[in-house]
């Protein structure tokens, strides 16, 4: 069983210790969200969270990680993006923090998605 608060690189980007960023800075393109990967990230929890919430650890850890990430990349967690594919030009607006539910028809990420406010406070609180 993998510990509920261990982080797995999905698409490895080297070895400079930076998950999801290669060497220059620049993020790592995923495979999560086709059509708008690129300039994007994915965060995955392992598991089915259709009927149960996420285990506390793993929560917690998700919350630390979009800290890490909206600080490296100066975003309002609690703010909406106007996201543009730079390879495709798609564009979207969403959530800066928002879930695949945000962005494709699916049940994903399940009942995390009603959590989605509170987990964005949360990041918030740690980056001011």
């Amino acid at each position: 069983m993998v510990a509920a608060d261990r982080v797995h690189e999905g698409r490895w980007s080297g070895t400079d210790g930076a998950a999801a960023h290669e060497g220059a800075g620049r993020l790592v393109t995923g495979a999560h969200n086709a059509g708008r990967n690129s300039g994007n990230v994915g965060i995955a929890l392992l598991g089915t969270l259709t009927d149960t919430p996420a285990p506390a650890a793993a929560r917690t850890t998700l919350v630390q990680l979009l800290a890490d990430l909206v600080r490296r990349h100066s975003i309002g967690p609690l703010t909406h993006v106007s996201y543009r594919n730079p390879v495709s030009s798609a564009t979207r607006t969403v959530p800066a923090i928002s879930g695949h539910r945000d962005w494709a028809a699916t049940l994903c990420p399940g009942t995390l998605h009603t959590d989605l406010p509170s987990i964005r406070r949360e990041v918030a609180q740690l980056t001011r």
